[in-house]
């Protein structure tokens, strides 16, 4: 079983990116996890609803948070609380996958207990972050830009190698190579302004595609294919407008998103996650940066020669878009070279690079800690009869199996004692001991079978310690000799307060929110 949950979200002002990448991802974990249970579940605050179809009509489970003021700082101590609500309901996540602009260090670490990996995907390089990896697909980007921001032992996955690119789109990167060589009439154009269009930016566009139209620049009139969201705010402004030419077509939720990508001869686009779909089926671009984060991938996809960089929303004129059509209409030497320039920039292949780095066949081992019943006092005696294992017990003699079988019923009965099997693939690996010594106070003690010695299980279930105890302060003695157990406890986050014991105090997350929560307000 392999958990995986995704922190992400979508609206007006945030465009629609940032769930359409993390869809891909989602959809490349599946796939190359095939035949194995992998449960994916997304946490959004409350999306348009032809995403939230996306989401849903796909193999993938929607909790919807609730709705903050994009207008507004993010608070991230209600985020945290939320989610750790739910995640703390759910099975300890083998990846968590945080795309969102508004999160970085402070929410990680409140989320620390509920996930083993963490992955962020992000373009900024302007906020610190604690991770396992680092996601950042924007063309060219440099991994010392991120030098200041991460930890030391986070993995980088930067630039075109990475780029999240959907199947549809893959499997028409060979088809689009054949057709681009071949020299044909340049009428047919593409406008889609990341599905939103927030600036109502499009009729400034469609009317300069109107006048050029009945020009002399064309043999012929333009065809316009116009994409939209439903949640697009000026879209019945937009249907007004173009009600007059039916050489203008409007395609809402568009499902077909490649195939107008591939029938087009040029594009005007936004500048974000459509920008990979369209180099990757070699679509020469006009583009227009939606939002000021776009302006990195725009300046670098510009100088590489696979668009033109018509600036920011508010910068477009009708006569920098008529230019730019005239370059491409009239230079077909110019259009083949923009051609060329796009299939550089993305081969297909990004979405299943970044997920066979996050999650590795092994981890697909992730253990289950579940409480220990006399069905299990058998395994257990031969465990810890094991002359190599019994060697580290405070009590190294052997016990006989009526020694064994009494301890067992009175751990099983003793209210302050906790015995956990640790199970990998419904598999009993090993135990996990709890033992309360005083309020809040436990001694810990960790047995994993011969044959499953060195497979991380013993990390893995001492990472399970602060869901099962939100609140408390863990010890644990540990042979001098026993080197493997001391890397584990360290691993886990113990810290050694003498040669042979160890320490680690786990606060209730509760408290902690509660703190950032006073802190923002002061703040605010």
């Amino acid at each position: 079983m392999i958990n995986i949950v995704i922190r992400a979200d979508a609206s007006i002002s945030i465009g629609t990116g940032h769930i359409m990448r993390c869809l891909t991802l989602a959809h490349e974990l599946k796939n190359i996890h095939r035949g194995k249970k992998i449960n994916i579940t997304f946490i959004c605050c409350k999306l348009p609803l032809f995403l939230k179809k996306k989401i849903t009509t796909s193999p993938f489970e929607l909790i919807e948070l609730k709705h903050q003021d994009d207008n507004k700082e993010w608070d991230q101590a209600s985020d945290a609380a939320q989610c750790i609500e739910l995640l703390s309901k759910l099975p300890k996540a083998d990846l968590l996958v945080q795309d969102h602009y508004q999160l970085n260090m402070p929410w990680q670490e409140l989320l620390q207990p509920y996930y083993h990996k963490l992955l962020v995907i992000d373009d900024l390089a302007n906020r610190k972050h604690k991770a396992n990896f680092l996601l950042d697909q924007t063309f060219d980007r440099q991994p010392l830009d991120y030098q200041p921001w991460l930890n030391k032992d986070c993995q980088l996955l930067t630039g075109k190698s990475f780029i999240l690119l959907r199947q549809e789109f893959i499997e028409l990167i060979a088809m689009a190579k054949k057709q681009r060589k071949q020299t044909r009439e340049i009428k047919n154009i593409l406008l889609s302004l990341g599905g939103m269009d927030p600036d109502n930016i499009s009729p400034i566009i469609i009317n300069t595609i109107i006048a050029l139209s009945t020009s002399s620049l064309s043999k012929s009139h333009f065809s316009l294919e116009l994409v939209m969201s439903s949640s697009a705010p000026y879209m019945a402004d937009v249907k007004q407008l173009i009600k007059p030419y039916c050489w203008i077509n409007m395609h809402i939720d568009s499902n077909s998103m490649a195939s107008l990508i591939l029938n087009a001869d040029i594009a005007i686009g936004a500048c974000g996650s459509s920008a990979w779909e369209r180099c990757s089926l070699g679509l020469p671009t006009l583009s227009v940066q939606l939002a000021e984060n776009q302006a990195l991938v725009s300046k670098n996809l510009a100088n590489h020669g696979a668009i033109i960089d018509l600036g920011l929303g508010n910068e477009v004129t009708t006569t920098k878009i008529t230019n730019a059509l005239k370059l491409l209409i009239n230079n077909n030497d110019s259009y083949q070279l923009m051609v060329e320039k796009c299939f550089q920039c993305c081969d297909g292949k990004g979405a299943h690079r970044v997920s066979t780095e996050v999650i590795k066949p092994n981890d697909a081992e992730q253990v289950q800690l579940t409480l220990a019943t006399l069905a299990d006092c058998e395994s257990i005696f031969q465990w810890q009869s094991d002359k190599n294992l019994r060697r580290f017990f405070k009590q190294p003699a052997i016990p006989t199996w009526e020694e064994h079988s009494k301890w067992f019923e009175n751990n099983l009965s003793n209210s302050s004692s906790s015995l956990y099997v640790i199970r990998s693939n419904d598999t009993a690996v090993g135990t996990l001991r709890l033992d309360q010594q005083l309020k809040n106070e436990y001694e810990v003690s960790i047995l994993i079978k011969p044959t499953a010695q060195g497979k991380g299980f013993g990390l893995q279930a001492l990472n399970q310690l602060p869901i099962l105890i939100e609140n408390g302060m863990f010890f644990a003695d540990i042979h001098k000799d026993n080197i493997s157990s001391h890397n584990i406890f360290l691993k886990a986050g113990f810290s050694s307060i003498l040669p042979t014991r160890y320490c680690m105090e786990i606060k209730t997350h509760k408290r902690v929110i509660a703190k950032l929560q006073d802190d923002f307000n002061r703040s605010s």
